[in-house]
Order: C-alpha cells, then sequence, then structure tokens
C-alpha cells in the first residue's frame, strides 16, 4: 500500500471517510486534502500535519507501512482515559443538578415578581 492509500485509510477509519471532517481536523481545504488521496508523492509538511493532528497514528505505519496504523495504547492509558470521562461525566451531572435549581429559583422568583405586579399593595408603593 502507498502513502496516499495510508492517508486515505487514516481519513476512513478516523474520519468515517469524510474527507470534509477530515480537512477541518487538519486545517486544510477540502481540495487540498483530496489531493492528498490522490497523489502519490506526499511531502513531510503534509506527514507532520497528519501525526500532529492524529496523535494516535504510527508514524512508522503511515511513512514506511511498518506495524500497525495505530500506536497501541496501554492499560495505564486506558485507565487514565476511564477516570477522565468518570470524572467528565460527574461535573456534567453536577452542572444538570446545578441548571434545575437554578431554573426552580427563577420559577420562584418569576412568580413572586408576577404576584408583586398584580397586588394593589405594590401598584400604591410603585406609583402605579
Amino acid at each position: 500500500m502507498e502513502i496516499h492509500e495510508r492517508i486515505k485509510q487514516i481519513r476512513t477509519i478516523l474520519c468515517n471517510d469524510s474527507n470534509e471532517d477530515f480537512a477541518k481536523i487538519v486545517g486544510e481545504k477540502t481540495n487540498t486534502t483530496s489531493n492528498w488521496i490522490g497523489n502519490r508523492k506526499i511531502g513531510l509538511k503534509v506527514i507532520i500535519k497528519i501525526l500532529k493532528h492524529f496523535p494516535m497514528v504510527n508514524p512508522s505505519w503511515l511513512v514506511i507501512e511498518e506495524g500497525d496504523m495505530l500506536k497501541a495504547t496501554t492499560t495505564t492509558n486506558n485507565s487514565d482515559i476511564s477516570t477522565e470521562i468518570q470524572k467528565l461525566k460527574d461535573e456534567l451531572l453536577e452542572v444538570h443538578r446545578e441548571n434545575r435549581e437554578l431554573n426552580k429559583e427563577n420559577n420562584t422568583l418569576k412568580k413572586t415578581h408576577h404576584a408583586t405586579k398584580k397586588s394593589p399593595v405594590a401598584r400604591k408603593k410603585t406609583g402605579g
């Protein structure tokens, strides 16, 4: 497999074969990234750009088709990712709880404000 075919494989697997998504990730126009896939001669700048934006890609695989496409991950990395995901889920739940409380408080304040506007006592105090 030639390098342009490996780039296509990266796009296919990591971007669901979406050239638009691939281009956004690497910060290029779609016609530029399409040209990479049709070009048998890929420059070092392109390789570096792809590896920079897809750090999980094995550089040896991309350049000389040695090894697997994706770098091997350790269980420690997976564990760290799982821990981070759990932290984010917990934070999201807390934000949802706070949002519910703020909505309740907001509704209470609206009702109080509405009732105050309708009250004859409130109109006399405000001159209305």
